[in-house]
């Protein structure tokens, strides 16, 4: 908890100082001023859980005298202006009488409590009482906060590749809040405004792609969470330019060797998590059986930034395989093959993504891996097709939002 504790005498601010950390021991950091001035530039700067405000400040220290009009004007600019950040909640302290009776009810209806401060320690065992009621709403409100949607969608991509198309299907600008980030408004297929936030990692795998799936989902809680980009298909079951839509994620990767020296072998031990049956799944397979609204200008489009070896759209929902390594190996894919004989592609995210889906503390999303097909996974691996496919991935992930998701 960040608090800050706003008092022109040294001692109750020490002795304010102490009840926070008796009460709140290693989970506080306190920040101390002295006059309104401090206060000002304190509640502009930084957001705090709580505040124990004076009511009687001086408006700077040691040049002027305390009076209940610095307080007043600090609260009215606190809850009535856009400049200073509000905490979560705040208690009003003083020894003035005359501070208790002028704290009108238009400011005094945000402060948690007023404590006049009395001889003796009994309006410290008041304060004592009210941080700890402090301390539990905050708690409550975090809990609450978290069991609930925030933003409309998230998407996510590994590289920045990935994300660029997007830059040219929605308006985004960029978050203070999270360096990298960026967010977009757009118009669902009800006609409402919707907003969005969308983030590159900046590079493949399944650690950096858990951690931010995991951060992405703690901040801005999406109702529904994409992940698009590129992806390697089997030749066996897929074309150039298919995008696959992800029903299982097995981890290809994950399981035992065995063995010495050459005869060593591996053993998969893979722990497949899937969507069926879920609204994400209802949708996938709604666009598998049907085409984008916008198909001929995508086709056009994704043929010319192939060289003509994109001339189709085409769907695949199905199984996919995910791992942390690259695989360019063709004895390596039949391995993966012969995890699920209906096994489409391979990528380095995919895992990462649904098990952060899934296992995310906050609110749970519904969540899609929409991905095109852009190499085969053996020697011929190349990157040819990789802004074509990214091209692709973004536009089914826009039609979704626009065209076929219910919010």
């Amino acid at each position: 908890m960040k608090t800050l504790v706003a008092h022109d005498r040294p001692e109750v601010a020490q002795t304010i100082k102490a009840i926070l950390e008796e009460l709140l021991p290693g989970e506080n950091v306190i920040t101390i001023v002295e006059d309104g001035v401090a206060s000002r530039e304190a509640l502009r700067s930084t957001l705090y859980d709580f505040v124990i405000l004076d009511l009687t400040l001086p408006y700077i220290k040691s040049k002027s005298s305390a009076d209940y009009t610095v307080a007043e004007n600090l609260l009215v600019e606190l809850f009535e202006g856009e400049t200073l950040n509000v905490p979560g909640d705040l208690i009003g302290v003083t020894k003035d009488k005359v501070a208790l009776e002028k704290i009108d009810t238009r400011i005094g209806a945000h402060l948690l409590a007023i404590i006049e401060e009395t001889e003796g320690e009994d309006w410290l065992a008041r304060l004592k009482d009210r941080i700890s009621f402090a301390r539990k709403a905050a708690r409550s409100r975090l809990l609450s906060i978290y069991q609930q949607h925030d933003y409309d969608v998230a998407i996510i991509t590994a590289l920045d590749e990935e994300s660029a198309p997007y830059a040219d299907i929605f308006e985004l600008s960029e978050l203070s809040r999270w360096p990298g980030a960026k967010e977009f408004l757009f118009t669902d297929m009800q006609g409402s405004i919707r907003r969005g936030v969308i983030f590159s990692v900046g590079r493949a795998g399944q650690a950096s792609a858990a951690s931010a799936s995991q951060a992405l989902l703690t901040q801005f809680r999406p109702s529904l969470f994409l992940m698009s980009g590129f992806c390697g298909g089997f030749s066996t079951k897929t074309q150039a330019g298919d995008v696959i839509i992800a029903e299982s994620v097995f981890d290809w990767d994950s399981g035992k060797w065995k063995g010495e020296g050459e005869n060593a072998k591996f053993f998969p031990r893979p722990e497949p998590i899937n969507i069926r049956d879920t609204k994400a799944h209802h949708v996938a397979r709604a666009l598998v059986q049907s085409k984008l609204s916008n198909s001929d200008a995508v086709i056009g489009k994704a043929s010319a930034l192939s060289s003509g070896e994109i001339s189709n759209v085409s769907f695949k929902l199905g199984p996919i395989a995910s791992g942390s390594a690259v695989v360019s190996n063709t004895a390596i894919i039949s391995r993966i093959e012969q995890l699920n004989d209906k096994m489409l592609g391979v990528d380095m995210e995919a895992y990462a993504f649904f098990y952060a889906c899934t296992s995310t503390r906050v609110i749970k999303p519904s969540y899609l891996f929409i991905k095109a097909v852009a190499d085969f996974c053996d020697i011929a691996k190349d990157d040819r097709l990789h802004s074509a496919c990214c091209f692709l991935s973004a536009s089914v992930v826009a039609e979704i939002l626009s065209k076929r998701w219910q919010f």
